[in-house]
């Protein structure tokens, strides 16, 4: 089986949005439908975009509707809450699994928006050995489908004791769902893990990056959220405050740029034809894995300015999650193969066209030779002449560089939600 990697942000628009690259279950996308399914039927996220998956995408988009979010913020808001009461209930310089507590307040976030039902996971984590089997049994079932991504070939193992332990684990998750989808009448079961991921992150860098805590705490005290010895038990945030939060807001975006929850990405295949991208410039032949890798993308100095600095001050720019204009080596590149091309390139990363005429040099060599040369105006004039080419409208929204949880026709449905549920978890632990 042939696979591509791909990272460049205008050729991933094109994989994201196309109707002829779509989700294939016989790819990895197999491993989620055995965990999720007892009848091996794909769901939401590993089924083809068939007629029946925009049924269900559709019916599901309503309960995470800007609306709704609004409507039941208090019960968002209250697992934050609950988890906040229970790290003050802990004694002084004990350590705490933090990514766990997070975790627990994921479930009990969506059990109770999405199913309006109390899972209790808070509370395990507060008191007693702290389990929780639903959490637990979500936890094993998730390492046990890493396990079959990392080594494909162990679905044909079946017969090892690790394996047969490995189908359990699923079937023992599924009980879970199918009870809660029999009790709550619900027809999807969600996901967790992504949301105390970033959240877990996200805290992580405020405590490695002091100037990042402060100006959180600033923001805090200005909208009268932040405890002090004269208000040592601030009202929850409201909606409306949460959406004033602009830094926050930075935060959780910057630690989704260099913690993708889901970096792995995603991948595309056309079974049955050949699929032509960037213009017709790049052909994808029939049957290959095309692999949208997020974490490449987001964390690319061709794309990124210091990509490996926390710094949520880059989302202050209007626009930043756009791939243009193109940062650092990336517009010294285009500048170089401009320059030294036998004609002008219309895409700064083809080489096909050089390749066939003999003539082709690796952009890294152009970037040495010609970077102390190059004039910032040279560059510039070359940027707006390939954006121009790539969008055929200088004005015309560019692809973005930033999808942590993707982008096109299968763009995460929740992605609104978590954002709720990351920024007033946050704002509760900063109280």
């Amino acid at each position: 089986m042939q696979a591509v990697a791909v990272a460049d942000p205008f050729i991933c628009q094109e994989i994201l949005h196309s109707t002829e690259l779509d989700k294939r279950p016989n790819t990895g996308y197999w491993i989620v439908t055995e965990m999720m399914s007892a009848h091996n039927e794909p769901n939401l996220v590993s089924s083809e975009s068939t007629a029946y998956w925009r049924a269900v995408r559709k019916t599901v988009a309503v309960a995470f509707s800007s609306s709704a979010m609004r409507n039941n913020f208090e019960q968002i808001c209250s697992a934050g809450q609950d988890m906040v009461k229970v790290l003050k209930g802990k004694p002084p310089g004990e350590s705490v699994d933090m990514f766990r507590g997070l975790l627990c307040v994921s479930v009990d976030v969506i059990s109770r928006f999405g199913f309006k039902k109390d899972f209790g996971a808070v509370s395990s984590f507060g008191g007693g050995d702290g389990r929780h089997d639903f959490l637990d049994s979500i936890l094993l079932a998730t390492k046990e489908a890493q396990e079959f991504l990392k080594k494909p070939y162990r679905q044909l193992l079946w017969f090892l004791p690790e394996v047969k332990k490995s189908y359990q684990t699923f079937r023992d998750f599924q009980s879970f769902m199918e009870k809660l989808v029999c009790d709550m009448r619900s027809s999807e079961p969600v996901s967790y893990d992504t949301s105390a991921v970033t959240m877990t992150w996200a805290m992580y860098m405020i405590a490695q990056h002091p100037q990042v805590e402060a100006k959180l705490v600033a923001e805090l005290k200005a909208h009268g959220l932040l405890a002090t010895p004269d208000n040592p038990n601030p009202p929850a945030p409201t909606y409306k405050q949460l959406m004033e939060l602009d830094y926050l807001s930075h935060v959780v975006q910057e630690t989704q740029r260099l913690y993708p929850a889901v970096a792995f990405g995603t991948s595309r295949c056309s079974p049955h034809k050949d699929v032509y991208l960037d213009n017709g410039r790049l052909r994808v032949p029939k049957g290959t894995i095309v692999w949208v890798l997020t974490h490449s993308l987001q964390n690319s100095s061709f794309t990124w300015e210091h990509p490996e600095r926390f710094d949520p001050g880059r989302w202050e720019q209007q626009g930043a999650d756009q791939a243009s204009p193109m940062p650092g080596k990336a517009r010294a590149i285009i500048g170089s193969m401009e320059r030294h091309a036998s004609k002008p390139l219309d895409h700064p990363f083809n080489i096909a066209a050089e390749s066939q005429a003999g003539n082709y040099e690796p952009p890294q060599l152009r970037l040495s030779r010609v970077a102390a040369q190059a004039q910032s105006s040279e560059l510039e004039a070359a940027l707006s002449k390939f954006n121009e080419q790539q969008t055929g409208d200088p004005k015309a929204p560019l692809p973005k560089r930033w999808i942590p949880f993707m982008d096109g026709r299968r763009s995460c449905l929740v992605l609104r939600a978590k954002r709720v549920e990351w920024e007033q978890v946050s704002v509760r632990s900063a109280i």
